[in-house]
Order: structure tokens, then sequence, then C-alpha cells
């Protein structure tokens, strides 16, 4: 979001703030507040403040598999571990849980002898 378009988003919502019928609204709501802005709010006059009540919602989840990443390394016993064993290690996890958990994978000749094969080196 550009400078120019937060400006106009805060004097949108300043305006909108302003209107008795929505301070009457807003002691008397407990829905969520996209059902809340959408309903009181006219979208074509306050077009920039309803993108920003659309995306804000969505924000604070955007590190969400990033955070998940470092407590799941967190939880791992990498102490005495190389750099490639650890991301190794890290490989296999994701593997298994996008495939819906230990007891969902396939265990393939394939992998086997690929596990013995790294297991010598």
């Amino acid at each position: 979001m550009t400078a120019v378009t937060a400006d106009k988003v805060k004097s949108e919502f300043c305006k909108f703030i302003a209107s008795s019928h929505v301070k009457k609204e807003l002691k008397h709501k407990s829905e969520r507040l996209d059902v809340f802005y959408s309903s009181l709010m006219d979208k074509n006059k306050y077009k920039n403040l309803f993108m920003f009540v659309k995306i804000v919602p969505i924000m604070s989840h955007g590190n969400a598999a990033v955070e998940n990443g470092f407590s799941i390394n967190k939880a791992m016993p990498i102490e005495n571990m190389h750099e490639k064993s650890v991301i190794d290690l890290r490989t296999v996890y994701d593997s298994v849980s996008n495939s819906g958990g230990l007891f969902k994978v396939d265990i393939t000749k394939q992998i086997i002898l690929a596990t013995a094969a790294n297991m010598k080196n």
C-alpha cells in the first residue's frame, strides 16, 4: 500500500466513523469486522477503506509458515548435527507432513535402497 493510499484510507475511516449511524451500530455489534464494515459501508464512497478492511485480516498470517518452521526446528535434536543433516531431517519431516502423516507414507524399495546408500556415506 502506498503512502497516498494509506492517507486516503485514514481520511475515509475518519469520515466513516464520524457518521452517526456507524457510531450507533458500533456499540451493539459483535460480528466479524468484514461483515460489520460491508453492512454499513458504501463501497463506492469508501473504496480505499473497503480494500484495506479486506486485506487487514490476512496480514497477520503472512509469516505463519516461517514461524511454524522455527518451532519445528527448535524441537529437533540438532545440537551436534552438521548443517546438511539438519536440512535433510527437515526435508524428511516436511515430506511426511505433506503426505498426511507417518502412517500414510508409502515406503518403497527405492526409498529403502536410497536410505541404505546414504547411511554408508
